[in-house]
């Protein structure tokens, strides 16, 4: 049973990290490509 409530707190560290960090870096990465289209178009 340890265990097993040992898994779930690191799959929801995993999630909180997915979210927090992966995700904001691709959200960054989409607005760095917008930015550069805008100016490359202007």
């Amino acid at each position: 049973m340890v265990y097993g409530e040992v898994a779930d707190i690191l799959e929801v560290l995993e999630t909180i990290c997915n979210i927090n960090g992966y995700k904001l870096k691709d959200i960054l990465k989409n607005k760095k490509r917008k930015l550069m289209m805008v100016l490359m178009i202007r």
